[in-house]
């Protein structure tokens, strides 16, 4: 676990995970843009 008591390894790790958080965020963005437009249709 050499990578992660390395700078260059903490820095990667954060890199990866600011990118999947970026992705889970936009796709739950769209994901309950897609599940509030079907509840307002009903309404």
């Amino acid at each position: 676990m050499e990578l992660v008591t390395t700078t260059a390894g903490y820095e990667m790790l954060l890199r990866w995970g600011h990118l999947l958080a970026g992705i889970t965020w936009i796709g739950l963005l769209y994901y309950f843009n897609l599940v509030q437009g079907e509840f307002f249709k009903e309404a």
